[in-house]
């Protein structure tokens, strides 16, 4: 058996470490303070239209969430009349 490829994987190793360096990189933010500049919508608009709290809106906006409920998500969508993809930005990741 060729050492440089695995059973499970058949890719070879090197290939393997560029992807996951590659992926490493990937980063996405939900990105809601652009949406609403981008719309004229303050925050405060938004929990009313979307029945959230103004409290979770303004944490999504200035904290940068590390996760997010699915109806939350689906409420901001509704609310901002589009695609969940829409609400994501992608950026690089600070290394370190």
């Amino acid at each position: 058996m060729n050492n440089s490829r695995c059973a499970h994987f058949p890719v070879d190793f090197p290939t393997l470490a560029l992807y996951n360096s590659y992926v490493k990189q990937k980063h996405y933010i939900l990105d809601l303070k652009s949406i609403l500049d981008m719309r004229e919508m303050t925050m405060y608009e938004l929990a009313q239209r979307s029945g959230l709290y103004y409290n979770t809106i303004y944490r999504i906006v200035n904290n940068n969430p590390t996760s997010i409920s699915l109806p939350v998500l689906n409420r901001l969508c509704n609310a901002l009349n589009c695609m969940p993809g829409e609400l994501f930005r992608e950026v690089e990741k600070k290394k370190g």
